[in-house]
This record gives C-alpha cells, sequence and structure tokens, in this order.
C-alpha cells in the first residue's frame, strides 16, 4: 500500500516538478538507480526499497526543499518493512543485506555538504612558457561563474616562486577573518614543477604543494572546519608518458611536476592531472586536456552528480583520448583523493 501511497502524490507533480524532486533525492538514492526510474511507480518502488522505515521521512524532505510543502503535508509516517535485527555475526546467522560488523549501512545514507552558503575560490596559474595557458584561466573563470564561486578581485596569473604561498595565506587569511559562512572553497593549481613536490613561479622558483595543501587544514583554518576543500591541480608528476595508440589529435605539451603528499586533513577533495611519476598533457590552442574535458563534463552533467562521480565521468571520456605526443602516442587519466565525509553538490 505504500507505494501507491507515494505514486498517488509523485502523480499530482509535472514533469519539472519531479525532475527538481530527483535532484533533492540523489542524497538518498543511488544515482544509477535514480536515472533509471523513469516513471512514478518505479521512484516509489525505489524510495521504499533503498529507504525502508525512512522513506516518508526522506520524501517528505524532498518535497519541501522543491517547494510542494502542501503535498509534503499529505505524506504520513507509513509502515513498511520491520527494523533488521542487529546481526550478530555467528555462524549460524545469515548477514543481512548492507551489513558491516553488525551495522546495516542502509540506516547510515550519505549525507552531502550543505552548499547554499557563500563559496570561494583561488587561481594560481603559470601562463609563462605554457602556451594554452590562457584557454584554461578562461574556462575556470567560466566555471567560477556557472558554479557560483567568488574570486578575489586581484589574479595571480605568472607570480614569482616566493610570492604562491603569501598569496594563499593571505586568501586564507581573508577566509578566517570573513563574518559570512563559507560553504566551500575551491583552490586551482596550474604550473610547471620539479621532482621536490613543487610548482614553480615565473622566476622558476619553487612553491611546495605539501605546503598549499597545509594552508587549509583545520587548524590553519578553522573556517573551513567540515566544509569541502577542492583542490584541483594541471600539472605534470614526473616523466613518465604512457604509450597510447595512433591518434591525429594536435601534439600536447607536457607540463613539469613530480608527486605530491596529501596531508593529514579531513574533507579534502583533490584531483591531480596525472597519475603519479607521469606528465600531464596540454594542447597550445585549446588548453589543457583535463581542464577542457571537465569544461565539457560540468556543462553537461555539473547540476545533478556530485564532485565524485563528475570527475569519474572526466576520467572516463580522457581514457578514451588518443594524444599524440610529437613522435610518440600517449594517454592520460587523472587521479582523484579524497578525505571527503560527505557528498558535494555543486548545484
Amino acid at each position: 500500500m505504500v507505494k501507491e501511497k507515494i505514486k498517488a502524490i509523485l502523480d499530482q507533480l509535472t514533469d519539472n516538478d519531479l525532475k527538481e524532486l530527483r535532484f533533492y533525492l540523489r542524497v538518498e538514492l543511488p544515482t544509477n538507480k535514480l536515472e533509471k526510474a523513469d516513471t512514478t511507480f518505479a521512484l516509489a518502488d525505489l524510495l521504499v526499497q533503498h529507504c525502508a522505515e525512512k522513506t516518508s521521512e526522506v520524501l517528505k524532505h524532498a518535497l519541501e526543499k522543491s517547494n510542494h510543502k502542501d503535498l509534503a503535508a499529505e505524506v504520513g509516517c507509513w509502515e513498511t518493512d520491520p527494523p533488521a535485527k542487529e546481526w550478530k555475526g555467528s555462524n549460524n546467522d545469515s548477514k543481512p543485506e548492507g551489513a558491516v560488523g553488525g551495522l546495516d549501512l542502509k540506516k547510515h545514507s550519505l549525507d552531502c555538504y550543505d552548499m547554499s552558503r557563500k563559496r570561494v575560490a583561488f587561481m594560481v596559474c603559470l601562463k609563462q612558457s605554457r602556451p594554452g595557458a590562457k584557454r584554461d584561466i578562461d574556462i575556470m573563470k567560466r566555471w567560477f561563474l556557472d558554479f557560483n564561486f567568488t574570486t578575489p578581485e586581484k589574479e595571480c596569473i605568472d607570480p614569482l616562486g616566493k610570492d604562491v604561498i603569501p598569496e594563499l595565506k593571505a586568501f586564507r587569511d581573508k577566509i578566517n577573518r570573513s563574518n559570512e559562512e563559507i560553504s566551500c572553497c575551491l583552490i586551482i593549481l596550474m604550473s610547471h614543477g620539479n621532482d621536490n613536490g613543487c610548482i614553480l613561479g615565473r622566476d622558476k622558483k619553487e612553491a611546495k604543494i605539501e605546503d598549499i595543501l597545509k594552508l587549509f587544514n583545520n587548524k590553519e583554518c578553522p573556517k573551513l572546519r567540515q566544509k569541502p576543500k577542492i583542490f584541483i591541480i594541471q600539472a605534470c608528476r614526473g616523466k613518465k608518458n604512457d604509450p597510447g595508440v595512433e591518434a591525429d589529435d594536435e601534439a600536447m605539451e607536457p607540463d613539469d611536476m613530480t608527486k605530491l603528499k596529501l596531508p593529514t586533513a579531513c574533507d579534502y577533495f583533490i584531483v591531480y592531472s596525472s597519475q603519479k611519476g607521469y606528465v600531464s598533457y596540454r594542447d597550445t590552442n585549446t588548453g589543457s586536456i583535463m581542464i577542457t574535458t571537465m569544461a565539457q563534463v560540468f556543462s553537461e552533467r555539473g547540476r545533478e552528480l556530485h564532485i565524485g562521480d563528475l570527475f569519474t565521468k572526466v576520467n572516463s571520456l580522457m581514457a578514451e583520448k588518443e594524444i599524440s605526443l610529437q613522435d610518440e602516442k600517449v594517454k592520460a587519466t587523472i587521479v582523484m583523493e579524497s578525505t571527503l565525509t560527505k557528498a558535494i553538490y555543486l548545484a
């Protein structure tokens, strides 16, 4: 009976209303299954199966978030399957689906970060001796606007190596002093590098990536505690190339950067444009392969998927690309490292 009651409520929504409702349900329901539930009955069935005794709570919350408080008021405390008993792990007992060490994972769905407050971003980009970098800057500026990130008026383009850390520190200090609630911080680093785990300024002087990451940890940036900190690093992480198949793509120019160290901190999401030990690629006309692929994916799916799924899609498209590097054919893939405790939705 519960499914029929849910379907009766869903049938009162327009197609656009249902689309908006699905957006808020994505926090509780698996994205792949949510996309396949293309009828109100299928959506009702998915809610009951996945949310169990939380079905009414989940549906009511989503309806309220999508401004359908009248329908939310119709949602009752519907009874579903009885709560699963704690699994004791004896040899004679069967383990309930979703149970790990006695914990039923169905009752502990992944939350999402509150992204309703101010979002801030800072970009460091070396244009000198990096043809195509201007295109990357233009793409990222458009990206900031599309996803409501505020950036400082003063840009950090072609800085001296000694100025990179102070520029980022000043940005961090401004966050700590802010009276506004900050939802998210995004740092973009696009530069050459070396074998010491550094990016380089226009004078080829070093700025350690590890020191940059530490600026925003829980100790140094209390304003961002339990807030997502996203780092997108477009640069090489070594000298190796990944051999690929023959292709007709334009030649890519490698950057130079070495492997990086992830500090001990939570709520970090770091994306590297290449694997450890490998170069990263940049087209002298169209820009870096990761940045241009990001622009495509986030334009098409950025308002419906969480950031992990978005960059997985970026990686999938990059892995399909065939890149010609001078006389060598190569492939590219990104690497994601996460200490996130919730899902990030940029919409």
